[in-house]
């Protein structure tokens, strides 16, 4: 339970590091991809756990009530742990690959600024956390939420590559 807890914590810190770009953007693009490789690791070592192992009841963790009407949860059973793995393991490669896409497309027509850059870095860190919390709903509640988070992300990096009109109107 611990573990899923540290794999969204990795994912905000990762979303959090916008916070410093003003000053620093190669700092932010760093700090943000080692986010995400983090909690992708985290995330891998989460669901491993839970498939190597069977026979333990299924992980569940209780969120804090957002809505009087709804109660919203994460649980992590084998079918979830399977997902979860697949996500994690994409995550790992886009933080190990990011860095090296967004320096090579830095400063051409694709990417003019730094700026683009940071917004790429904690939307990658937005899209795979709710990408991963998604297959760890454990409520329609939570599902609808998470959904909906991937898709603004998913927004979010679209828009983010600069100079292309076909990606404006894409998104």
């Amino acid at each position: 339970m611990s573990g899923l807890l540290f794999m969204v914590a990795c994912y905000a810190i990762g979303i959090l590091t916008f916070l410093p770009a003003r000053w620093a953007p190669q700092v932010t693009l760093r700090l943000g991809h080692l986010a995400a490789l983090a909690g992708g690791v985290t995330g891998s070592v989460v669901s491993l756990g839970v498939l190597t192992n069977p026979t333990a009841p299924p992980l569940h963790i209780s969120l804090p009530d957002l809505f009087p009407f709804a109660r919203m949860s994460l649980t992590v059973d084998g079918l979830s742990a399977f997902f979860l793995l697949v996500v994690s393991l994409v995550g790992v490669a886009a933080a190990l690959y990011g860095p090296a896409y967004l320096g090579a497309h830095h400063g051409t027509a694709a990417t003019p600024s730094a700026r683009s850059m940071v917004v790429k870095t904690v939307a990658l860190n937005a899209f795979i956390a709710f990408m991963a919390l998604l297959c760890c709903a454990g409520d329609a509640l939570s599902f609808l939420l998470f959904w909906e988070g991937m898709t603004v992300a998913s927004y979010a990096l679209i828009v983010a590559e600069a100079g292309s009109l076909g990606n404006a109107r894409a998104a």
